[in-house]
């Protein structure tokens, strides 16, 4: 427990009904968060230990966190000593065994004791949840993380996560937080502004301690003095402290002698604010006294206060620096006793000492702090760079001081406190040049990356790749170059420089750099996926040269990297069963490697491979795999894709209700990155939607926004054909025909339409158009004839069986329904119903696409004396089943079929 003060606590009925209702629905199998919020000095600790002490029936875990106990650190340090306990007494018990191996990860770390690194979000939490469950199955358990904020983003988005897995348990979670010291991307900002004292219980329950009003601050003041003090006085004491307990305890106030209600009262810095009310109590200890204290403030962040090193870092006698800290003691405002040590009442003494310490004395201070740690092997690496920051590079030497701050970096980043591992990196970086500044740039881009700030990450690879240039170190500026791929394919960012740099730091590799430059090559394969390529077959080419070269390979990032690439290389050019072995290969590194980056992409891989394969039967599972990783994960970017898949399936199913919901969260997801192929995904979905439901005066919308939006030069084709759908649709089929026109003529009727993942999207796409009933009455006979055949032969030879568009986007189903189409465009009935069969076959499983093919299919039917009668019977089916699914459009067409082709009744 604490060292709160122990005086009366005034003023907090509420607060203290709140937090008692919240560990009695805790003690009754209902677990959840509460968080105490308030700024530094309102007297948070104190309401959490009044409320907890003595709780009857339950077991209190009490931590606070540090200053610089970021990410996972501070709980390591709350949870290590549970684990190592209870696998000390007793065998794993069932519920922990899936979880052991992470918990040793997470609590106890390498063989050297360093966090382990490269868990996942979900992962991470399903652990501690797991252990504190069964901890709290004899009896109920409260853990008690005091200035909670301190642990970042990363660990507050553990507590959201622990305190949601824990809802069904008698685990209670219970933190203290400044709201105002919260990071900017922290999952806890938003119950700051929300209400307290609901009446139901969530799982997360805000406790607001606010300021003492002027009666509380009263009684405060009287309980000090003895006196009832005359409302000046509390108000000028309100004002300068805020009404925070602490500060208020602090502050220099003397009542008039014997109480006489004419004297004068005594109140030191009334006319400050903040922190500065406590300068008076400082300013009144002598030189030596304040920087024997200083020192101690100085040295409170590495744990208890010892007298002989608060001696040595103040440069004064241990015995005058014993005597000093027991004066404290005794005046019972600043210090208190602890663990048989010193500490400070609170945090607010220690601000306010170090605050008002000289610079020069201060760097001096931290210098002797610095030089008493690095002598001991075992000093945390994360004080260490504390004190050498605080010290400076001009005391430390700028070689160590860089080496000590990038060392705290590295460890930072493993445990999950990017926001401070980022600042070290950049504090790191303005002591050093060349080589090694490039390390450290493409170091913070993935702190930047993890924590979301994924334009400051490009910016920071930028940079690196620029100074390898100038510098003229290609295999730098290739990692640098390898890096940044890795960030804008995951957002869909389309870098034109990007492939140029690739192209040309690959003419300058030297020979013998043959993992990097296979990196290199499929970085510049994957990104050819979306970019321009100088050469027909160059992203082929480059896939298969890196392929050569991946035996040879043996660093296991260098490999996920080159099989990522290979995969997206090769579209188009090898069957998508060959690509699931990729798929495979790079999910199986990726695991063992915990890279979430590869196993994002590779799970997602596998899902659009599984489709274009055709191997719908092991597509659930694919999905459901991605769904638990995108849960374990939950960073925006795999979030957002998942949202693509479930939509992207949905439109095919037919479920238009829901699409609308993913593409919303999509949306949502990607709005900061959203000028990007993440885009033109989004549009695509919402376009389809409207295309299957008919919406005209949506699809009309769109028609006139297309040529103002900025799409991928690769995409132009589909979204041209996009508009001629739209056109077709929408009863205009000559300018259908006109555009389907165009591209016909600047491809050679399609025949030279680059490789690619687009390819098949833009004949799939092609043959809508051909194939529309509208489109057919007006197309000249030979040009539907020589497009047809084009399209047939071309989607007859491609590897795919089903066809995906987009980043994935939209799943348009088995390509015979495409070749189906277009035997349909040129009067072959028979060719045409033989492949739209198959295609009803392919498509069985998502019924908007089912009720589409089997209306081509009656079509084909119709048109075939012998088969007339059952065309005739198709489309009504087909009509009654575009109604029931709300596609309008498609049963106004059936209509129209019947109509036509009905024969009068005899």
């Amino acid at each position: 427990m604490p060292a709160a003060g122990r005086g009366r606590f005034l003023d907090r009925e509420q607060q203290t009904k709140e937090l008692r209702d919240f560990l009695d629905h805790v003690q009754r199998g209902r677990g959840g968060l509460a968080l105490v919020l308030g700024p530094a000095g309102i007297g948070k600790s104190r309401l959490v230990l009044d409320v907890v002490e003595g709780l009857p029936g339950v077991q209190v875990e009490w931590l606070t966190f540090d200053r610089g106990e970021a990410g996972y650190q501070g709980w390591r340090r709350l949870l290590a000593p549970l684990w190592t306990t209870l696998r000390r007494t007793e065998l794993a018990p069932a519920s922990l065994v899936p979880h052991a191996a992470t918990l040793d990860d997470l609590l106890i770390g390498d063989a050297a004791g360093e966090p382990a690194g490269g868990l996942l979000p979900g992962e991470a939490a399903d652990a501690v949840a797991a252990l504190v469950s069964h901890l709290a199955a004899r009896r109920p358990l409260v853990l008690v993380i005091d200035d909670a904020h301190r642990g970042g983003a990363s660990s507050d988005h553990l507590l959201l996560e622990v305190a949601r897995r824990v809802s069904a348990h008698s685990v209670g979670l219970v933190a203290a937080i400044r709201p105002d010291e919260l990071e900017d991307d922290s999952p806890l900002l938003g119950y700051g502004d929300e209400a307290g004292g609901r009446s139901a219980m969530d799982m997360v329950a805000p406790i607001h301690v606010p300021p003492l009003d002027g009666a509380a601050t009263a009684r405060l003041i009287q309980e000090r003095t003895g006196i009832q003090p005359p409302p000046m006085i509390v108000e000028q004491v309100l004002r300068a402290t805020g009404g925070r307990p602490q500060l208020v305890n602090s502050a220099v106030i003397q009542a008039p002698p014997g109480g006489a209600p004419s004297g004068s009262w005594v109140v030191g810095k009334l006319d400050a604010e903040g922190l500065r009310v406590l300068d008076s109590t400082i300013a009144s200890r002598s030189e030596a006294e304040r920087t024997i204290l200083q020192a101690a403030a100085l040295c409170a962040t590495d744990g208890c206060i010892q007298p002989d090193i608060i001696a040595i870092v103040a440069d004064l006698p241990t015995d005058f620096a014993e005597r000093v800290l027991d004066r404290e003691l005794q005046h019972g405002s600043m210090l208190t006793t602890q663990n048989s040590g010193y500490c400070f009442q609170h945090d607010n003494w220690i601000d306010a000492l170090v605050s008002f310490c000289p610079p020069a004395k201060l760097r001096a201070m931290h210098a002797r702090r610095l030089t008493l740690l690095r002598a001991d092997p075992a000093s945390d690496p994360r004080r260490l760079a504390h004190h050498a920051i605080g010290a400076g590079a001009a005391l430390v030497g700028a070689r160590e001081f860089v080496t000590l701050i990038t060392r705290a970096a590295d460890l930072a980043l493993c445990d999950y406190a990017f926001s401070s591992a980022d600042e070290l990196y950049a504090t790191a970086a303005r002591y050093t040049t060349g080589e090694e500044l490039i390390g450290i740039l493409i170091k913070q881009s993935d702190a930047r990356r993890f924590r979301g700030l994924w334009d400051d990450a490009r910016n920071a690879l930028k940079r690196a790749a620029s100074l390898a240039r100038t510098l003229g170190m290609p295999s730098r500026e290739a990692l640098a170059l390898i890096h940044l791929e890795r960030l804008t394919w995951s957002y869909g960012l389309e870098e034109q420089d990007l492939t140029r740099q690739i192209r040309a730091v690959l003419e300058q590799l030297p020979p013998g750099e043959t993992a990097l430059r296979a990196q290199a090559q499929a970085a510049l394969a994957m990104r050819l996926s979306i970019t321009p390529r100088e050469h027909e077959n160059e992203q082929a080419d480059l896939a298969s040269a890196a392929l050569d070269r991946l035996p040879s390979v043996t660093e296991p990032i260098a490999r996920a990297d080159i099989i990522l690439g290979i995969r997206h290389g090769l579209q188009d050019t090898e069957p998508p069963e060959k690509l699931l072995d990729f798929d495979q290969q790079l999910l199986d590194l990726a695991i063992d490697l915990r890279s979430a980056y590869h196993i994002h992409e590779a799970l997602a891989a596998r899902i659009v491979d599984i489709i274009r394969s055709g191997r719908l039967l092991e597509l659930s599972s694919a999905v459901r795999a991605y769904r638990d990783f995108a849960d374990q994960s939950g960073t925006p970017v795999v979030v957002y894709t998942q949202a693509l898949i479930d939509a992207m399936l949905a439109l095919a199913r037919g479920d238009f209700g829901a699409v609308g919901q993913h593409i919303a969260d999509a949306s949502r997801l990607s709005e900061e990155w959203g000028q990007s192929m993440a885009r033109e995904a989004l549009m695509a979905q919402a376009g389809w939607l409207l295309y299957e439901t008919g919406q005209t005066d949506g699809l009309t919308e769109i028609l006139a926004e297309l040529p103002q939006q900025n799409v991928s030069s690769l995409n132009e084709p589909v979204w041209s054909l996009a508009a001629a759908i739209i056109y077709a649709e929408t009863g205009e089929a000559g300018q259908a025909i006109r555009i389907l026109r165009e591209i016909c003529m600047n491809t050679q009727d399609l025949q030279n339409l680059p490789r690619g993942p687009g390819r098949i999207g833009i004949l799939a796409a092609s043959a809508i158009v051909l194939g529309h009933p509208i489109v057919g009455s007006q197309l000249a006979t030979a040009d539907a004839s020589r497009w047809a055949s084009s399209i047939a032969s071309l989607l007859t030879a491609h590897p795919d069986e089903l066809v995906v568009a987009g980043w994935p986007a939209v799943l348009l189903g088995s390509k015979h329904r495409f070749i189906g189409l277009a035997h349909l465009a040129a009067g072959q009935t028979s060719k045409a119903a033989a492949h739209l069969a198959r295609a009803a076959d392919g498509n069985a499983e998502f019924p908007a696409l089912d009720t589409r093919t089997r209306f081509d299919l009656a079509r084909a039917l119709i048109r075939q004396p012998a088969s007339y009668s059952e065309g005739i019977t198709d489309m009504k089916r087909v009509e009654q089943k575009a109604a029931s699914l709300g596609m309008a459009c498609l049963t106004s067409q059936a209509a129209t079929e019947l109509k036509r082709h009905q024969r009068p009744q005899r």
